[in-house]
């Protein structure tokens, strides 16, 4: 098997799959960087800029059908503007072209797993807003919107990976927060708000790897910025600096370029150096971070080059 002859593994897959292999990795000891699922929230405030967050908001979760890592996969809007952005994203919805602007999904399997959420959103009470059926003989899926009744139910708890949106009516950026924060999984995450100040606040409370302000899902196109997740999205980081040293093992060399013939730590310990360094740790109190330094402070203290 791979993880026998690596020294290092980056896996993107499934979380059961992901937590063998980083048993494995820990067994042989070596470093594993994981990529598993995602349930990724946008939060939509009152004050955001209506038309930019309508239409990122409608790519964000049907771009590929929703089989993107970083979908959106949960809509919280704050409740002042909820009556009039939800009926807006659901015109637009019923406007997209299957084949045109949503593609197929890519197997059986995964459309049973759609088709699945989709009811079990039926039976635990939410209203389906548009879409919710299968196209029979295909593999294409309605694009579909989804008022949420039950906040702990499957569909809205475990990933989908479909086109499918849950939206969530909150009272405040608050709320939202506290409710995007409560999934299992922690890839990405956007807020949408025409204050950027605030927003910058509020995206840094997301408990994700990648938060984005005003947009979303892009960003593991761009090479420069990190991409991960938290949680039971996994650990790990792909893409920039950050990326790269993963791929690295750091090693320390260090040349001393001393000519004198021992160090004033090193044998014999004569009276002057035991006394001063009783002393010192007498003084230190037992803090072994400071004892560690006393080494490098004895040459000092006694005058000697070291």
């Amino acid at each position: 098997m791979v993880i026998e002859l690596a020294d290092k593994i980056n896996f993107i897959g499934s979380v059961s799959v992901g937590k063998e292999i980083a048993k494995r990795c820990g067994e042989r000891l070596i470093p594993c960087s994981t990529e598993l699922s995602g349930k990724d929230a946008a939060i939509v405030l009152a004050d955001a800029p209506f038309e930019r967050a309508v239409n990122g908001v409608l790519w964000g979760a049907f771009t590929n059908a929703g089989q993107n890592c970083a979908s959106i996969e949960r809509l919280y809007v704050e409740d002042a503007i909820y009556d009039r952005f939800v009926p807006a994203l659901v015109e637009r919805v019923g406007r997209l072209r299957l084949g045109d602007d949503v593609g197929p999904l890519r197997n059986d399997k995964q459309m049973a797993l759609v088709v699945g959420h989709v009811q079990n959103a039926r039976d635990t009470g939410s209203k389906i807003l548009a879409g919710g059926e299968r196209v029979a003989g295909s593999l294409f899926f309605q694009p579909t919107v989804i008022e949420v009744a039950d906040r702990n139910a499957t569909f809205l708890v475990e990933e989908t990976f479909g086109p499918t949106l849950p939206i969530i009516r909150v009272k405040d950026a608050e709320e939202a927060i506290a409710e995007a924060n409560r999934a299992k999984f922690g890839l990405t995450g956007s807020v949408w708000t025409s204050d950027l100040a605030r927003a910058e606040v509020l995206a840094r409370r997301l408990e994700v790897g990648v938060a984005t302000i005003n947009n979303c899902v892009f960003t593991g196109a761009l090479t420069s910025a990190p991409w991960g997740g938290v949680k039971e999205t996994g650990h790990g980081v792909t893409n920039s600096k950050y990326g790269l040293l993963e791929m690295t093992r750091p090693a320390f060399v260090l040349s001393d370029k001393s000519t004198g013939p021992k160090e004033s730590w090193w044998y014999p310990y004569g009276g002057e150096v035991t006394s001063l360094m009783r002393a010192v740790v007498s003084q230190l109190g037992g803090n072994v971070a400071a004892v560690l330094k006393l080494p490098f402070l004895l040459p000092r203290a006694l005058k000697r080059p070291v």
